[in-house]
């Protein structure tokens, strides 16, 4: 796993889409658990546009919204939903494997809508 992460590494940051950049990853083994975590920052203004592009609200009601707790619920809800495809396609044969805790941690670069924190994959139970 470590050599896969230090590949990517070489690579950052990559544009993941119109709002997101992959920071970076890291991947630590102890306990018989190897926990990764990937790293991504989301601009908020290109995230606001994005929503108002979808919902046709104006950006200033976005840029609010996303900074209530209401839309703070609909961010964590919306990184699940990303987190639960990614686990069912891309990381299916991972989540195969015992000892594996896989978590994206999302920082929006306006410290108002906050961190968010989604694991992805969990099989140290």
């Amino acid at each position: 796993m470590r050599e896969q992460t230090d590949v990517l590494q070489s690579q950052l940051p990559i544009k993941v889409d119109y709002s997101t950049l992959l920071l970076g990853t890291t991947a630590l083994y102890s306990s018989s658990i190897c926990l990764i975590t990937y790293k991504y920052l989301i601009e908020s203004e290109k995230y606001v546009h994005f929503l108002s592009s979808q919902n046709g609200l104006a950006e200033s009601d976005n840029a609010s919204f996303i900074t209530t707790a209401e839309g703070k619920a609909a961010i964590r809800k919306q990184l699940a939903d990303t987190g639960a495809l990614a686990r069912a396609k891309e990381l299916k044969e991972l989540a195969k494997h015992p000892g594996i805790k896989l978590v994206y941690r999302h920082e929006f670069d306006d410290p108002e809508v906050g961190i968010f924190t989604t694991i992805v994959v969990d099989t140290t139970r």
